[in-house]
């Protein structure tokens, strides 16, 4: 059995991030919550 909670994926090119989340839901059913604003008290800013 396998449970995980959050998973972040960072990358430059979105191309592959896009690869890296195909390649993760060959394994396991997952959803996409988008862009991360905030993660562990972190607050992110995007540019």
């Amino acid at each position: 059995m396998l449970y995980m909670d959050n998973v972040v994926i960072f990358g430059c090119k979105e191309k592959e991030i896009s690869e890296v989340k195909k390649k993760l839901k060959e394994f396991h059913p997952m959803t996409d919550s988008s862009i991360v604003n905030k993660l562990l008290g972190i607050h992110f800013t995007w540019g």
